[in-house]
């Protein structure tokens, strides 16, 4: 095994005991199941934020939160809803990365959670990489909790890229 192999697998390693550790505390504590969810999506996205602001990037990946978690490469799709279903996941977590509408320099990453006691929430933020520093400019929260108030990927960085030229 090459040195990646072994960072990968003690990576991929970290991740199965950080959500191991998730859903240990919602079995130990059902009634606070949406709290425990919400905290750790924000703190996930606290580090992929920090990764990204010393590496310049971060792969992409999705992951479930579920007993058996397995992960993949974006997009999630119908299917990978339909396996997270199978695995009776408590919910799917996706980063992923693109460049940005108004200059290809910048780079938008997605980072996602969704969760059928919550529905979907998440970030999208905005990266300036220029001269090797790494600046993040805009930062957009967001939740769907309700059919009614559902957005697009598009929609939503068209909204971030909008707020970025005021």
């Amino acid at each position: 095994m090459g040195t990646n192999d072994v960072e990968a697998e003690a990576l991929l390693s970290a991740f199965k005991k950080q959500i191991a550790s998730v859903n240990k505390a919602m079995k130990k504590e059902p009634h606070r199941k949406n709290q425990i969810l919400t905290v750790y999506i924000a703190n996930f996205y606290e580090a992929i934020k920090e990764t990204v602001s010393r590496q310049g990037s971060v792969i992409p990946f999705y992951f479930f939160l579920a007993d058996t978690p397995d992960f993949g490469i974006p997009p999630v799709t119908d299917e990978i809803i339909v396996r997270a279903k199978e695995l009776d996941a408590d919910a799917v977590v996706s980063v992923e990365g693109f460049q940005a509408y108004n200059d290809i320099s910048d780079v938008i990453y997605h980072v996602s959670m969704s969760a059928p006691c919550l529905g979907v929430l998440g970030w999208l933020f905005k990266v300036k990489i220029h001269d090797g520093d790494v600046d993040i400019v805009r930062e957009m929260p967001y939740i769907f909790d309700l059919q009614d108030r559902v957005k697009t990927i598009g929609e939503l960085v068209e909204e971030l890229e909008g707020a970025s030229e005021r």
